[in-house]
């Protein structure tokens, strides 16, 4: 149904171009009685079954094109077929998205072949969850004697799928910056991004209703609660990055990176810190042709490498959006998390529409990593992604 009404411009005309005045129409009654009045001196010259023909075509055209954006998929991200059934919201799901300056972008990945590469991928990092040996937030729980590996900070102008990252490391006898935060102490969580995919379904009370509000940067909430609910419990910080926005966070409880607002300065606020910790040796492989680091919490960087392809020179990466719920779903601070305003349209912020995410990150992979996780690994990342 979503292509039909998309392209019923493209039917009219085509309707239209096959008809001329004075034909016979024995063959087309269904036509002469399904047409208006005005339409009732023109007889067409085509039979319908051509039409049905032609009007098979231009669907199929369009969804081999949607392939080539994602090739390999067995169904529509968004569709009914990648939720979990935690994840069951009939008036959530959604397949019907327009990309984005799609002619301009390249495929979300390389072949349907990198799929077997992304899904090794996935599985060594739920393997993280599973066993809890890893840190991203401070949880009181999450601290261990022992030893444990440190990711080492990458300069950025070195950053390459050549150059694995490195772990150090220590033997850790003592915890030291261990916030009161436990496991689940946030209850079910809403990740609030700013994509334009917001704006399709009003769920701001919806949003409100979770026991923690998390959004990725400082938004606009003012005249759009209805999509975006109106609560702030935790904020991740992206320095000064649409800081205009800052607003009156009378609920705000953490603040979790850099932020040059005076909101990270409020009274009870308490500041945290994205980290890599680990409590398992992360392990070099190579899939496929690419050179990767299984365990690594930062899986989304390997899953570009082994996934997509140069964008001219320059490597495609995650994006900061993507980066920090890894980190959230890692840090098992959720109990649940709804994910909303991410999704595969690679389109605007609600506020900003014209604005189209960078080709250099993949909303299309993005996406279907959020989507598998949602599909094979709910008991894991206990995460749904609202399209």
């Amino acid at each position: 149904m979503p292509y039909f009404k998309k392209h019923m411009a493209y039917l009219v005309g085509l309707f239209i171009s096959t008809c001329f005045c004075h034909t016979d129409t024995t063959h087309n009654v269904f036509l002469r009685r399904a047409i208006p009045n005005f339409f009732s001196d023109m007889k067409c010259r085509v039979p319908v079954a051509r039409f049905v023909w032609l009007f098979v075509l231009l669907v199929s055209a369009n969804l081999g094109r949607a392939d080539k954006r994602m090739p390999g998929l067995p169904y529509p991200l968004g569709h009914q077929f990648w939720f979990a059934e935690q994840c069951n919201n009939s008036a959530a799901l959604s397949t019907n998205y327009r990309v984005f300056n799609a002619k301009k972008r390249p495929p979300g990945w390389k072949s349907a072949d990198s799929i077997t590469s992304g899904k090794a991928l996935i599985k060594s990092w739920t393997e993280l969850l599973q066993r809890n040996r890893v840190c991203t937030l401070p949880r009181e729980d999450c601290c261990k004697t022992g030893v444990t590996y440190t990711k080492m900070p990458i300069p950025k102008s070195k950053r390459s799928c050549q150059n694995l990252p490195r772990f150090s490391e220590s033997s850790n006898s003592t915890c030291v910056g261990v916030s009161d935060l436990h496991k689940y102490s946030w209850g079910t969580c809403a990740y609030v991004a700013q994509g334009s995919n917001l704006l399709r379904r009003k769920q701001g009370n919806e949003i409100d209703r979770h026991s923690t509000v998390i959004r990725f940067g400082h938004m606009p909430l003012s005249g759009w609660e209805a999509f975006t609910g109106k609560r702030t419990d935790v904020l991740i910080g992206r320095g000064g990055i649409q800081a205009k926005h800052a607003g009156d966070y009378h609920a705000l409880k953490h603040v979790i990176g850099r932020d040059v607002t005076v909101i990270s300065k409020q009274a009870g606020v308490q500041m945290l810190q994205f980290s890599n910790i680990l409590y398992v040796r992360p392990q070099p492989r190579v899939l496929g042709d690419t050179k990767v680091l299984l365990r690594d919490p930062d899986v989304m960087n390997h899953l570009y490498c082994a996934m997509s392809s140069k964008v001219g020179k320059k490597a495609r990466g995650r994006s900061s959006g993507i980066a920090a719920l890894l980190y959230i779903i890692s840090s098992k601070l959720c109990e649940h998390i709804d994910v909303y305003g991410m999704s595969a349209d690679c389109g605007g912020y609600y506020h900003l529409r014209k604005y189209a995410m960078k080709l250099h990150h993949s909303c299309e992979l993005e996406s279907w990593f959020l989507h598998e996780l949602m599909k094979s690994y709910y008991s894991l990342a206990r995460t749904c992604v609202w399209n």
